[in-house]
């Protein structure tokens, strides 16, 4: 809108001619023309300015770009140029094939010289004949005949590459007979043929609509035996067609007012069956309760030797102070009181390793009082040995077995040696095969 006069309808000579001014100024356009439609900007727009290179020119958009690579190409251009000069002369001859002349101003380049050769007496071909006469050179040769090369050896025929075209057919189209055993294969045909022909003919005649029975006369004899018996047992067919439920309802077997039986057999069955199920149930509570009773005895006899067992830590305050109180003597010198016949319990690394221990060594014989290793030299060489019950250890370890303690390791003398290996030697006597350890 341009400068609208506030005083244009004051100063208008008419009220109509100031209201006529005023809407003019109010039409006039402040530039003096139309206004502009608003360009809008779009993604394709944004798009092809963020494009660097013109697909279609194969050209930089930015000038300044375009120009530093068009002064790097022709930088470059000298060096690629140069180095597949020196490639071509490495490669290819150091002259140019089609002029003849050499190519020089290049470190490269060597002086061609023609090599004369000897004359050949058998001219030089890739062919094994006369090219003109088309005969082979032991009959058309320039050279003399003793001097001619010699007849080329006949090529071995190779043999045919058999397929499911080329291949023998087993039957003779003209003379209408097989190649081989014609006699035994026409007649197995035959008595296939003849099965295959019966078969079909008693398929479409096993049962005759006018008589109303089958041809087999033994088949039609087996029928009228099943008749019968279905006709004897008609009325037990009628109860299986009833309801599970119904059919093996008590009401049906006899009347619960009188107590009449009306169907006996059934009755029994039904009652034999009850019989047969207590009776494997009486069987089965029996072996639960021997069962219960066992488990019983052992979880008593679990417990009583765990209260009976004799703990570690009852001697290891005495041990671990290394002298006598009384008489103030050294344990190793006067051996009393004497050392525990118990074991410690095994920290978690100790046992870690007690058990790659026992997995890495392999089993090898021991000999003392308790069992025996027999190494036999039969024809097999085999080794047996013979391993004492779990009872018999039991004794064995609670009677012998004196392990190293960390207590009794302190001590000093001979005694503490002594100890040290009766308690390694003892240890020794675990069973390592058959799942036999104290541990």
């Amino acid at each position: 809108m341009g400068n609208i006069d506030l005083d244009v309808v004051k100063n208008a000579p008419s009220w109509s001619e100031g209201i006529r001014r005023y809407q003019e100024q109010k039409r006039e356009h402040p530039a003096g023309g139309e206004t502009r439609k608003p360009q809008y900007i779009t993604k394709f727009l944004m798009s092809r300015q963020e494009a660097m290179v013109n697909p279609i020119t194969q050209k930089f958009n930015d000038d300044q770009t375009e120009q530093v690579v068009k002064r790097m190409e022709e930088t470059s251009i000298a060096k690629t140029l140069n180095r597949a000069w020196d490639t071509q002369l490495f490669r290819e001859q150091h002259f140019d094939i089609v002029t003849q002349a050499a190519k020089r101003g290049h470190i490269h380049e060597k002086v061609y010289k023609q090599i004369l050769k000897p004359p050949s007496l058998v001219t030089a071909t890739h062919t094994d004949y006369n090219i003109i006469s088309g005969k082979g050179f032991h009959e058309h040769h320039w050279a003399p005949l003793d001097r001619r090369p010699p007849r080329p050896a006949s090529p071995q025929k190779k043999q045919q590459f058999l397929t499911a075209l080329n291949r023998p057919r087993e039957y003779d189209i003209l003379t209408n007979q097989y190649t081989k055993n014609h006699e035994e294969r026409a007649k197995w045909e035959m008595d296939r043929n003849r099965e295959e022909i019966v078969q079909k003919y008693w398929e479409t005649r096993n049962f005759d609509a006018v008589t109303c029975s089958f041809y087999d006369k033994d088949k039609e004899a087996a029928f009228q035996e099943h008749m019968k018996d279905k006709h004897l047992n008609q009325g037990s067919s009628a109860i299986n067609k009833l309801p599970p439920t119904l059919a093996a309802s008590e009401s049906l077997m006899y009347d619960i007012c009188t107590g009449v039986v009306r169907d006996p057999v059934r009755l029994q069955q039904i009652i034999d069956a009850d019989n047969s199920i207590l009776h494997a149930r009486a069987g089965k509570i029996e072996k639960e309760k021997s069962l219960r009773e066992k488990s019983i005895q052992k979880n008593q006899l679990f417990l009583d030797r765990k209260l009976a067992r004799i703990a570690h830590e009852r001697y290891a305050k005495t041990v671990a102070r290394g002298y006598d109180i009384v008489n103030l003597a050294d344990y190793d010198t006067v051996g009393h009181p004497p050392f525990p016949q118990t074991k410690a319990r095994k920290s978690l690394w100790e046992f870690h390793e007690s058990l790659r221990n026992e997995t890495a060594r392999t089993p090898e014989p021991h000999w003392n009082n308790s069992f025996q290793s027999v190494e036999s030299t039969n024809a097999g060489n085999q080794r047996t040995s013979t391993i004492p019950s779990r009872l018999d250890l039991s004794a064995l370890d609670s009677r012998k077995s004196k392990p190293q303690t960390a207590q009794s390791a302190s001590h000093g003398g001979t005694d503490r040696t002594r100890s040290t290996s009766r308690a390694s030697s003892l240890s020794s006597l675990r069973v390592r095969s058959g799942g036999f350890n104290r541990d």
